[in-house]
């Protein structure tokens, strides 16, 4: 099962909102494909309150988180 699929399917549980703080969690996350998903998630989720944990993976290493923002 992929890192995509996982966080795909916590994001996408009856009770959305809990999954947040493993979302928020995982925008911290050494693998840069985690990150991509945690912000592709948390955008579906519309969860504005993260945008200041999503604004400094403007300057992250890896061209696909940019590219989720």
């Amino acid at each position: 099962m992929s890192v995509q699929t996982v966080l795909s399917a916590i994001a996408n549980l009856g009770a959305a909102r809990r999954a947040i703080p493993l979302l928020l969690d995982a925008l911290n996350d050494p693998h840069h494909l985690v990150r991509e998903q945690a912000v592709r998630e948390l955008d579906q989720l519309d969860y504005k309150p993260a945008l200041p944990r999503i604004e400094p993976l403007l300057r992250d290493s890896h061209t696909d988180v940019r590219r989720q923002l």
